[in-house]
């Protein structure tokens, strides 16, 4: 392993300097666990479906739910078919999360308090993550079900006006002119609905009337008073402790990137 250069900046976020990419990922991998590994472990063990070995019985509900979706065979079958390239930057964050796992003498609060210790880290562990986040990102399980309900309720000409159906060749750019006037239609809509439960797929409770999603917005110049153009987004997610990225700035081989990494990615 050559020299890598690690240096963290007044606001905590760490700069990783290494010669070649397998270093790069190797440091990424040992500084990320040492920052977020109780992160990380409660996020591999969500998407194996093993909280339950850590956390106890209040969790195996939740670990039903993730065996039956098979998020971790997934991940499994995924790590499999990486490209070699690919493959190399997983096993080489892979050995430095366990570098940090093998030479850590003071573990997180959190594992003193639960009297555990974080097991070795696998290739497929990184793979889950991104999967874990996909999921998090899609619109949860109860909404497709409560979906049909409204539709039931409301009738498709009601239902269309309030979430019309966009076709995916659909232009990006829209058209005043293709307004067309809101449907007179009235009907009684729940605030909160129950989608039956699928089998071996408990549904955690009602779900509220509401949707979520990010978004973004881009305005022209032509419509603004400063004549530039204007483009805000919104990723709605969240707040938690800790934070669902991790800031990290990566140089090395053909990288030189800096932004939100996923902890255990």
């Amino acid at each position: 392993m050559a020299a890598v250069e690690v240096r963290t900046d007044d606001h905590g976020v760490p700069h990783i300097f290494a010669q070649n990419e397998a270093d790069l990922f190797f440091a990424q991998g040992f500084i990320t666990a040492r920052e977020r590994m109780f992160q990380m472990d409660l996020t591999r063990l969500a998407g194996r479906g093993e909280l339950s070995t850590l956390l106890g019985d209040k969790t195996l509900k939740k670990d039903r739910f993730f065996k039956t979706l098979g998020f971790y065979r997934a991940s499994e079958a995924e790590y499999a078919n990486l490209s070699p390239e690919a493959r190399t930057c997983v096993d080489a964050y892979t050995r430095g999360v366990n570098a940090y796992i093998r030479s850590v003498k003071f573990l997180p609060l959190e594992y003193v308090i639960l009297r555990a210790r974080p097991q070795p880290w696998r290739p497929a562990d990184c793979l889950v993550a991104g999967l874990l986040m996909s999921y998090r990102l899609n619109s949860p399980r109860g909404v497709k079900p409560l979906l049909y309900q409204i539709h039931n309720a409301a009738g498709p000409e009601l239902f269309n006006d309030l979430l019309p159906w966009i076709p995916e060749s659909a232009p990006f750019i829209s058209s005043a002119g293709n307004r067309r006037p809101a449907s007179p239609a009235r009907a009684e809509l729940p605030e909160r609905a129950a989608p039956a439960p699928v089998a071996g797929i408990d549904d955690d409770g009602p779900i509220p009337l509401r949707m979520r999603a990010s978004n973004w917005m881009i305005f022209s110049g032509a419509r603004t008073t400063t004549g530039k153009a204007v483009f805000a987004g919104s990723p709605d997610l969240e707040a938690v402790i800790l934070s669902l990225f991790y800031l990290i700035h990566l140089k090395g081989g053909r990288y030189d990137a800096i932004g939100g990494s996923i902890a255990g990615i």
